[in-house]
């Protein structure tokens, strides 16, 4: 009996990793194939850059839910909600550092803005106020918190 015929991807795939030398920056061609088994089975086991990145698109979605929650919960203190308010007035505001007519660069302003104004708050909360108000798994809200400049060593991630 002959073994299955690989397909066209996974020949393309193994040409990739087994040949370009970049792979030597995530981990080595071993590396890669297991980001790639645990991005294709959802096991989300093997380390990496494939799943964190993973996790950070799937927590985007969850992040305004997340701030509109926040802002408003009375045991996060005033001066956040009002930070996180006064962002999103900012944002769709007209009046601008960089006019939004100038292509590329007209948002980043107001980009900035928000960003600041997200991690300097996820960054003051306590985890249990955060992971109360979180809609996403746990694996996206690790990721988000690790993004947001918390330490690993605060970030614990529940079993499910």
């Amino acid at each position: 009996m002959t073994p299955p015929r690989a397909t066209l991807t996974e020949r393309i795939t193994k040409h990739v990793i087994d040949r370009v030398p970049v792979t030597r920056v995530f981990g080595g061609a071993d590396g890669i194939r297991e980001s790639a088994d645990a991005l294709r089975d959802g096991s989300g086991e093997a380390g990496g850059t494939l799943p964190f990145l993973r996790d950070i698109a799937l927590a985007v979605p969850h992040v305004p839910v997340l701030l509109w929650s926040l802002v408003r919960d009375s045991r996060v203190p005033i001066r956040y909600r009002a930070g996180l308010v006064g962002a999103g007035v900012l944002a769709v505001s007209p009046f601008d550092t960089i006019p939004d007519f100038i292509p590329g660069i007209g948002m980043l302003d107001d980009i900035a803005v928000v960003l600041l104004a997200v991690r300097w708050t996820l960054h003051a909360i306590d985890e249990p106020v955060l992971r109360s108000h979180w809609k996403g798994s746990d694996a996206s809200f690790a990721a988000l918190l690790r993004v947001s400049g918390r330490a690993d060593d605060e970030i614990t991630v529940e079993p499910t």
